[in-house]
């Protein structure tokens, strides 16, 4: 079966596979043809968003943490780990400036616990805080 009446022929199976190829790679890339974006590192985004205190920094981690991985429950050896890992000054004590961000509103304890570890997020008063971080900084805030 000729498809478009030149010399060459497909079949309307290859015909088939070759649409659902196309369609395929379209979904991967977007239909728009755009490459996928990367994804801010840790670095950058306390860079962007600004920050004074290690008890800012720590909030800073946990959004970014959220933002970016939202299936990651946090602990603060977690977060102490990921500022180790990205080679930025790590606060003596993480779990103090855990307890200022919960005593300020700005992270929760969560009620579930990894091992005996207890999980902490970011509230949508620490939300705000980090807006406020980045106007501070002289950003907009996204």
């Amino acid at each position: 079966m000729k498809m478009d009446g030149s010399d060459s022929a497909v079949t309307r199976s290859e015909f088939e596979e070759l649409k659902q190829r196309v369609e395929m790679l379209e979904r991967t890339i977007g239909s728009s043809g755009s490459r996928p974006t990367k994804t801010l590192k840790v670095p950058e985004f306390l860079i962007e968003h600004g920050y004074s205190t290690d008890a800012d920094k720590v909030l800073l981690v946990a959004a970014y943490v959220e933002r970016y991985n939202p299936d990651v429950a946090l602990t603060s050896a977690e977060i102490k780990l990921i500022i180790k890992r990205a080679k930025i000054g790590c606060p003596l004590n993480i779990s103090d400036c855990v307890q200022k961000n919960i005593r300020k509103g700005f992270m929760a304890q969560a009620e579930m616990k990894k091992g005996r570890a207890n999980v902490f997020s970011v509230t949508c008063t620490g939300d705000a805080h980090i807006d406020g971080l980045m106007r501070k900084a002289g950003k907009e805030t996204k």
